[in-house]
């Protein structure tokens, strides 16, 4: 619906102000705020490019700033793959057989399993049992997975007579940690060792003066970056773990 707007009234006026809305840090409204800003980033684009940088922490003029000789290759290589795949397929499937061979696997699942085995836990996803999953994939219609733009319907509607209106209403919740208050508290000093201008050089990979600036606009609140940094701080922590130099 919003593509229907006409172009210059998108890109040069509705998309740069949703991208201008200010961070809001400690308010109810900062998650909400900052999907306005990631709308005003990506809702312009063409569905699958709109569909790819939606879940990326960093896009190219980001990554013009931190590594100035470029990336080896295209960070979206798989999702453009997975995207050829499935190109006779309805557009939710399109996406949620992306997911399922992209996202899924390399990140939430990846992390949920290693966090599971590292606390002695073993984790059951019952949804994403093999056979299970591609008799939903194959069987379940599109409308029946998204109706309206209520997510999950047909869950919704299985459970009706077992879970009170209230639940069954309740939008998907994340399970995020406070990061962007951590690193300008409890972290703050990790952040500025691991991501000092000496340190950074030393490494070689990311721009110090790039970096330092968005610790700085994080702290002073004019950008929230706290998902980039942290980013930078697990790869620095990887990297003094596991590589000899």
């Amino acid at each position: 619906y919003y593509r229907l707007l006409p172009a210059p009234l998108r890109e040069g006026v509705l998309d740069p102000l949703l991208r201008r809305i200010p961070v809001l840090s400690g308010s109810a409204f900062k998650d909400r705020a900052r999907l306005l800003r990631k709308w005003g980033r990506v809702a312009s684009l063409a569905p699958q490019e709109q569909f790819i940088q939606s879940g990326v922490y960093l896009d190219a003029a980001d990554l013009a700033r931190l590594v100035p000789g470029g990336l080896p290759g295209d960070p979206a290589a798989a999702h453009r793959e997975a995207f050829a795949r499935a190109a006779g397929a309805d557009w939710v499937n399109q996406m949620l057989y992306v997911d399922s061979k992209v996202f899924l696997p390399s990140l939430n699942l990846n992390y949920n399993d290693k966090m599971g085995m590292a606390a002695s836990v073993e984790i059951r996803v019952p949804f994403l049992d093999r056979e299970f999953a591609q008799w939903a994939a194959w069987n379940v219609p599109p409308s029946l997975k998204i109706r309206g733009g209520e997510t999950k319907h047909i869950l919704r509607r299985a459970l009706a007579d077992d879970l009170p209106a209230e639940v069954l209403r309740q939008n998907k919740a994340s399970f995020g940690a406070p990061v962007g208050y951590w690193l300008e508290h409890e972290l703050k000093e990790m952040t500025d060792d691991l991501l000092s201008e000496s340190s950074l050089k030393a490494r070689g990979w990311l721009e110090p003066g790039a970096v330092r600036r968005m610790i700085a606009e994080h702290r002073e609140r004019r950008r929230d970056w706290g998902m980039q940094l942290w980013q930078f701080l697990t790869l620095e922590l990887w990297a003094r773990q596991f590589r000899a130099d």
